[in-house]
């Protein structure tokens, strides 16, 4: 056995949460009036109703800033994109995913969400 897929305690705690949250997400019946829901749809349904018609602005703006990163990471690979993690793990990506992220940003324009 390679030892980088061990079971160790972490990963099998990593495997039984990542599990259980998968479960409760999608196949956890939550009574929602006379039928059932899943937790997934509750949150939507619940952060639809929160920020209303701004909600697909909101999520397009979102899809529209990552493309619009991605492109100037990739032509001008600025230092505060590459230098901090987290900016870097949002936005430094491979052509392909880019042009996926591009490809969803234009359809967000083009198509409303929910």
């Amino acid at each position: 056995m390679n030892s980088s897929t061990s079971v160790n305690p972490k990963n099998l705690l990593k495997f039984i949460l990542g599990s259980a949250f998968g479960v409760l997400m999608f196949l956890m019946p939550i009574p929602q009036g006379d039928s059932f829901t899943t937790l997934l749809d509750f949150l939507k349904t619940g952060l639809k109703d929160l920020f209303g018609g701004s909600m697909n602005y909101i999520i397009a703006a979102i899809l529209v800033f990552s493309a619009v990163m991605g492109v100037i990471d990739l032509i001008a690979k600025p230092d505060f994109i590459r230098k901090n993690s987290y900016m870097s793990k949002a936005f430094h990506t491979t052509p392909f995913y880019l042009g996926s992220k591009i490809l969803g940003a234009v359809f967000a324009e083009l198509h409303p969400i929910c």
